[in-house]
């Protein structure tokens, strides 16, 4: 079902805290990448049509931004391209290598452990709400992250595994799997992902 105005007002409502205006370039890029600049015009008609409008091209990366406009955003791009839980994994996934915040961040980590136990840090620098728990399991080579006090539609979901996937590969430097084994749907009051590689 398309999204309605009054949808967008509750999203806008249900999703406080900020979010850096890096997650809007990076989400511009992606869409840019796969269906052109046409697609992401298509991207910012419907969100002024929802009265939310979003200029990706004027956004400063630092910048702090409404967390529902973001969630808005994505949601839009979900329904635009009609897209598969592959497809907003691969979105997630390909975020890292767009944002330059993160890239910076990767360098000034010299393992993995540090990596994944500095992730709660890096969390605070990019969302003013919800927390992540982590736990590094080095020698089994897996790792546990919780996203604690965030409620995410489905697209954001799969989003974050996508984008949890990448992260983790720039630090372990192999590929990584990762799957979504708790969530508020199975009772549970956070997300939880393990992620593992060889």
């Amino acid at each position: 079902m398309p999204l309605t105005q009054q949808a967008a007002d509750e999203i806008m409502k249900k999703y406080p805290g900020e979010v850096r205006g890096v997650a809007f370039q990076t989400d511009a890029e992606y869409v840019k990448k796969k269906w052109g600049e046409e697609g992401l015009l298509r991207v910012g008609r419907r969100l002024s049509e929802l009265g939310y409008p979003v200029e990706y091209d004027k956004i400063k990366p630092l910048v702090w931004l409404p967390l529902g406009l973001r969630i808005l955003s994505l949601l839009v791009i979900d329904e635009n391209f009609n897209m598969t839980k592959e497809e907003l994994q691969e979105m997630g996934y390909t975020a890292p290598k767009f944002s330059f915040l993160m890239k910076w961040l990767v360098k000034f980590f010299s393992s993995a452990k540090t990596m994944i136990e500095s992730a709660p840090a890096i969390w605070k620098k990019h969302y003013t709400v919800g927390e992540l728990e982590t736990a590094y399991h080095g020698e089994e080579k897996f790792a546990l992250v919780k996203v604690k006090g965030l409620v995410l539609p489905k697209s954001g979901i799969e989003y974050i595994q996508g984008y949890f996937r990448r992260v983790l590969e720039f630090s372990v430097g192999s590929a990584v799997h990762c799957e979504l084994i708790k969530s508020p749907d199975n009772g549970a009051d956070y997300y939880e992902f393990k992620a593992w590689w060889n």
